[in-house]
């Protein structure tokens, strides 16, 4: 959160103090969210690997294709991270763990077309995966990256 957006000034009274007070919030609340939602989407093509600190990953190259994950322990000892993959291509790819790290207890997962993965880490060797978007909201995501 990016404070200072508004400078409070003082009021002789109390109901314009608090009214300002909230706009306040209000105003670095967006600021806040912006900054999560806009974070840096990765594009991606062709078999590659995905990069510690990427969060958004839109894969839409030919189908068949790899993505490696970071390690879990990428982002430092004991600390998670969430990476969602988002297939916008016509066919399956594969998700892949790196070195001796697992996905939910495999060595990867296949990733059908026009889906998507929540992948998050335990800041160890273990990726859990879970996906519940429907073809026609993956299609709206990977629509926003081309």
């Amino acid at each position: 959160m990016r404070p200072g957006l508004l400078k409070e000034v003082q009021f002789p009274d109390e109901l314009s103090n608090r009214f300002q007070k909230n706009v306040k919030d209000a105003v670095e609340t967006l600021a806040a969210d912006h900054d999560v939602l806009s974070v840096p989407v990765t594009a991606l093509s062709a078999s590659s690997a995905i990069m510690a600190g990427k969060s958004v990953v839109v894969y839409s190259g030919n189908p068949g294709a790899t993505l490696t994950l970071p390690l879990a322990s990428a982002q430092g000892k004991n600390t998670g991270a969430v990476v969602l993959v988002v297939n916008a291509s016509g066919g399956e790819i594969t998700v892949r763990a790196s070195a001796k790290n697992t996905i939910n207890g495999a060595p990867a997962l296949a990733l059908a077309a026009l889906s998507m993965v929540v992948l998050l880490s335990d800041g160890a060797t273990k990726w859990f995966a879970s996906s519940s978007l429907t073809e026609d909201r993956v299609k709206i995501i990977a629509s926003y990256h081309p």
